[in-house]
């Protein structure tokens, strides 16, 4: 028994010294041109933006290199033609005046970079963007994931009816973005000062506010009050108006629809809170036509999405555009130069939306412009 149990250890000893870990030596992953443009019915001017990708390996936060220096133009099929200027490093934008969109025909991009290599998209049909019959809101209690996990606010489902074209394929994206003017008092904000003082904290407005601390007034808690500012200007920082959008790709799943109609597509999700709807909330959705390449584009990137986290997870490096390059056929290329019909709808939503009535907004005490993710500083032309 004693050898038995000798002989165990030692063949697990063995064992164990005969396992080496796991390792699998990844190929080195290239920079990779990518296209980002589009062009519409509406009246120009278009933009295209050229970058290259990050390598998987890539581990900080800086952006990808730009395409700077390259000649890039856009062609129909009635001989137009239009070089189009750098207004940037690595966007490229036509004039006002230049080419535009027009339903019925075909455009195509030619790209030239500084270094020689040569890419052109195949030939779409400007097709028409259809036509947005309404858009609702549907009020869901919890319905939106806000900062960290499990935390939820209540949110407005976004709900379209629209319909497509008797003659064409009817394949379209839905885009939507949002603008509410949010207020904040930076006037009120406080600073801590050293755990020495028998005072916690001191009054500190922001400069921009309009407001400076009161001679002598001192608090003892975290509540900031009137009392211990002064207003000695009118506030340059208190109203803003934060922007949103939408991050996932809409697009339709229906290749043969019953009356080329569209009902009830959910487009996602926006938060209904106090912040939101104090004043007034703009919303605007889009509806565009895709080509058939477009539309397998967008379609991949959804369900790049809808993987996201799993352990299957597609390679985000298949998502591939219709960007071919002419010099090097083997080249892989990533993005997408789009020809879509537009069709809109913009509105205001009011709190009738909601079934109870919004509490008072929160006190944010900084400057409005560096308490939203993205903000616009200035009113908006249409507000």
């Amino acid at each position: 028994m004693m050898r038995l149990k000798r002989f165990i250890a030692v063949l697990f000893i063995f064992l164990g010294a005969c396992v080496d870990p796991l390792k699998i030596k990844l190929l080195p992953e290239t920079q990779k041109f990518v296209v980002d443009g589009l062009i519409t019915n509406d009246p120009g001017p278009y933009e295209v933006k050229l970058s290259y990708s990050l390598g998987f390996d890539n581990t900080t936060l800086k952006k990808p290199p730009l395409a700077t220096g390259a000649s890039v133009w856009i062609y129909d099929n009635f001989n137009t033609v239009e070089k189009l200027t750098e207004i940037s490093p690595g966007s490229y934008q036509t004039s006002k005046t230049g080419i535009r969109g027009i339903v019925g025909r075909e455009y195509y991009i030619r790209i030239k970079t500084k270094s020689g290599s040569e890419y052109q998209s195949a030939p779409q049909q400007l097709e028409n963007g259809g036509e947005i019959k309404d858009v609702s809101f549907q009020f869901q209690n919890d319905g939106l994931a806000s900062g960290g996990p499990g935390n939820y606010v209540d949110a407005l489902k976004i709900l379209l009816d629209a319909t497509g074209n008797d003659n064409g394929n009817n394949l379209f994206r839905w885009r939507w973005n949002t603008i509410f003017k949010a207020e904040t008092f930076p006037g009120y904000r406080l600073s801590e000062i050293p755990r020495t003082s028998p005072v916690k904290y001191k009054g500190a407005p922001e400069p921009c506010s309009g407001y400076v601390s009161s001679s002598g007034c001192e608090l003892t808690s975290s509540i900031p009050t009137r009392n211990c500012a002064t207003r000695i200007a009118e506030c340059t920082c208190c109203v803003c108006w934060p922007y949103g959008y939408n991050t996932a790709a809409l697009i339709s799943h229906n290749r043969i629809i019953d009356g080329h109609e569209f009902k009830n597509v959910d487009l996602g999700n926006i938060p209904a809170t106090a912040m939101q709807f104090h004043d007034k909330y703009y919303f605007k959705v889009e509806q565009l036509s895709l080509s058939d390449e477009a539309y397998a584009f967008w379609n991949l990137v959804e369900k790049q999405q809808a993987a996201a986290g799993s352990l299957f997870q597609p390679n985000s490096a298949k998502v591939r555009g219709n960007i071919q390059s002419t010099t090097d056929p083997d080249e892989e290329v990533l993005g997408l130069f789009g020809v879509s019909g537009i069709a809109r709808k913009e509105m205001y939503i009011t709190t009738d939306v909601m079934p109870y009535k919004l509490p008072p907004i929160d006190t944010i005490t900084h400057d409005c412009s560096n308490s939203f993710q993205n903000v616009y500083a200035s009113k908006p032309t249409f507000w």
